[in-house]
């Protein structure tokens, strides 16, 4: 499973058809070339922009070709969106003596035009206005800074602006699980990292499902490179991956699998289901610090919170199809789902498996955690919509998947209605505000619903062993 890390990559990328690549490379460029062919000699202008990878520059699509192993194939996938034109930002000129000249708004093309025919001197000084939740690019080649001293007639004075939540380096890093067996030891990854440029288009052998070839890719691709951010014996069986990047942290969080240890705690079962780890990185130097615990949930709310977890007995082996581990009902409902910083870095939103509910967890300005069980907000997931219990307890509900939007900041979590027939399978997304001070599951509004009531035979079921 992949899941987001360092500076908030893939937060949004609209897709774009080549034919329309060349447009918007067509277009940036013409941008700056129009505002300066309607510059008269009394007017001063220039074009804001808004951009994603922070270099002050008005960038197109940034674009990868790679050649699919085993085929004379090549595919191009985007990495970076294209910065574009920002409408509204406010513009004003002084003149060398301080003098106020008026006043414009960029328009839809990110175009500014000022007459300063009234400046008693040839330089004229630029002020632009940032809007809230954003900040000013780097200087570069089409950003002269927020502040910026020009003369009469020039109409290239750029200015690019952008929300660090945007931010999108062109190479992006990314973690992602390893999932360890209780029989593999202690130094074995369970959390890596990978540069986005690594990986490479999936091509299978058949695009039907004959002799699981479908499965299998096209040719012998290469081991991507990797870089062991925690082992299981720092962190032992986790799922769900959030990036702090105000703190340059990586946070994960425990959770219950067949035939995997669990961390351990002071619990009265020694096991440590609602434990929120942190692993220490530095990107500049692509290495990472000793994981520990960032905060153990059962501290806060007693022994059980995230469920209780029961050992099984050691892995089979590779070679033994069809099994099953011991405790399967508690998988899905046993530790922490898929968890998400806030687009501020200010608070940390977990599924809690055993009670489901989001918790919304506030991050301190030092990085550090909460050490109040008040100092958490618990939203309890809606019934309404799978309502009964399984014969053993558990509620026919799991919950697991969580989003946030990255304009709006409302937090967004999945639940799967279970069932024993095909016909009880439902999957529902639902939004909440994270904001609000009274939770509870009237604030849930439903977003989705998706009838998964399909039935799909197994073509090659364990190799004929049911």
């Amino acid at each position: 499973m992949t899941l987001h890390f360092y500076p908030q990559i893939n937060t949004f990328q609209p897709s774009f058809f080549v034919r329309g690549l060349l447009f918007v490379i067509v277009f940036l460029l013409g941008l700056s070339a129009n505002v300066q062919a309607q510059c008269g000699p009394n007017e001063i202008g220039g074009t804001v922009y808004r951009e994603f990878d922070y270099d002050g520059t008005a960038d197109p699509i940034l674009t990868e070709t790679e050649t699919i192993p085993g085929t004379s194939l090549t595919e191009t996938r985007e990495i970076r969106f294209a910065d574009f034109p920002m409408e509204g930002i406010v513009v004003r000129a002084y003149s060398g003596d301080g003098t106020f000249l008026g006043q414009t708004t960029s328009d839809a093309a990110g175009a500014w035009l000022i007459d300063v025919s009234a400046s008693t001197t040839n330089e004229v000084r630029v002020e632009f206005d940032l809007p809230a939740g954003y900040m000013s690019g780097k200087k570069g080649a089409n950003n002269g800074t927020s502040v910026l001293f020009t003369t009469k007639g020039d109409c290239s004075n750029d200015f690019t602006v952008i929300r660090p939540e945007d931010y999108c380096e062109d190479d992006p890093k990314f973690a992602l699980v390893y999932f360890s067996r209780n029989t593999d030891n202690s130094t074995e990854a369970n959390v890596i990292g990978m540069d986005y440029s690594s990986g490479i288009p999936f091509v299978p052998q058949n695009t039907d499902d004959v002799n699981y070839k479908w499965g299998q890719t096209s040719g012998n691709y290469p081991v991507v490179a990797q870089t062991e951010l925690a082992n299981k014996g720092e962190v032992e069986t986790v799922l769900g991956l959030a990036w702090d990047r105000n703190h340059q942290q990586l946070l994960a969080g425990s959770y219950m699998r067949g035939y995997a240890d669990m961390g351990s705690n002071a619990s009265a079962n020694g096991y440590g289901e609602g434990v929120i780890y942190k692993i220490p990185y530095d990107p500049a130097t692509g290495t990472a610090g000793a994981p520990s615990v960032w905060l153990d949930l059962e501290v806060l709310f007693g022994d059980d919170f995230a469920g209780t977890y029961l050992p099984d007995g050691n892995h089979p082996g590779g070679s033994v199809y069809g099994r099953t581990n011991a405790n399967p009902d508690l998988i899905g409902y046993t530790g922490l789902g898929a968890m998400e910083v806030s687009a501020d870095g200010t608070e940390l939103y977990v599924v809690n498996l055993h009670t489901q509910e989001v918790l919304v967890i506030p991050i301190a300005a030092d990085g550090t955690a909460p050490s109040a069980s008040n100092q958490i907000k618990r939203f309890p997931l809606p019934d309404t919509d799978c309502m009964g219990t399984w014969p053993d307890g558990r509620p026919l509900k799991a919950v697991l998947g969580l989003g946030v939007h990255p304009v709006t900041g409302r937090v967004y979590a999945t639940l799967t209605c279970t069932g024993e027939m095909v016909g009880d399978l439902t999957g529902i997304v639902y939004s909440f505000d994270p904001a609000d001070n009274t939770p509870s599951a009237a604030d849930f509004q439903k977003e989705l619903e998706i009838p998964l009531n399909l039935s799909y035979p197994a073509t090659h079921t364990n190799f004929g062993v049911q």
